[in-house]
């Protein structure tokens, strides 16, 4: 439960206002500072939110987290704690040398599709904008958010998405649990645990069809338009995947499923 405890008015205008709250980080009591680039209403729905709740249970009770200012909340759709996609934060506490800045974005998952045909090993990409990377159409391996589903449900929906092909729980690989914990939800992997909190789940895929089959899937264009994705299929040899992606989750995807192989 979390309780609005005081509201502070500073300056003559409202816009100059934050507020307080109260929420629990991995057992610390800690106050919530709504900052003036986010809302009362958004603060509440950040602390509601799944990626919240998960990031805040995780946490080492060594930081001794005591305040959190939610800075901003950005959504997948219209506003509720179910359509959170991210949040910025600055964070102190006891355990932390300074303020902290980060960003909650939550768990993904990867897919290395490894497609058998007479004609070899292959593996699709997608290409799409990534305007971070400053670069229009970027190749890398299927990925994508959770959205709060697990991660094996979120990875049969990419599949479908983005490489409209069916797959089966069967017929995927967590590699992550075969490298690591050789069992089942083996540890996910911080893409850049110095900002973000987002975590990816990496799985493999063995797929068979005829080289002729796989050849009509390069060049397809895919994606959840809803969304506003916009990807291209690239159809590469297995081999070549070091060679043609510059994304560090395709290439751990690749490090463990030829280690998975070894």
């Amino acid at each position: 439960m979390i309780h609005v405890i005081q509201l502070f008015a500073g300056g003559d205008e409202m816009k100059d206002a934050y507020y307080n709250l109260k929420t629990r980080v991995s057992g610390t009591i800690t106050t919530v500072h709504v900052g003036r680039g986010s809302s009362i209403n958004e603060a509440h729905h950040a602390l509601e939110s799944r990626i919240f709740r998960d990031w805040a249970a995780s946490v080492d009770p060594r930081f001794e987290v005591r305040e959190v200012e939610i800075q901003q909340v950005d959504y997948r759709g219209k506003p509720s704690p179910d359509k959170v996609m991210f949040i910025r934060l600055a964070v102190t506490g006891e355990g932390l040398p300074f303020r902290t800045f980060m960003e909650l974005r939550g768990e993904v998952v990867v897919l290395l599709p490894v497609v058998h045909t007479e004609e070899g090993e292959f593996t699709i990409l997608v290409k799409q904008p990534r305007l971070a990377s400053g670069h229009y159409a970027f190749a890398e391996l299927p990925a994508g958010m959770c959205d709060g589903d697990d991660p094996e449900e979120a990875l049969l929906r990419e599949a479908k998405e983005e490489l409209g092909i069916e797959l089966s729980r069967e017929t995927v690989v967590d590699l992550s649990a075969r490298v690591w914990t050789e069992g089942t939800n083996g540890p996910p992997i911080f893409s850049t645990p110095g900002f973000l909190d987002e975590r990816f789940h990496v799985y493999s895929a063995e797929v068979r069809m005829t080289y002729s089959e796989l050849v009509q899937l390069d060049g397809k264009r895919t994606g959840n338009t809803t969304e506003g994705e916009s990807i291209t299929l690239e159809v590469i040899r297995l081999s070549e995947l070091c060679h043609r992606v510059r994304d560090a989750q395709s290439i751990v995807a690749y490090m463990l499923y030829l280690e998975y192989k070894r």
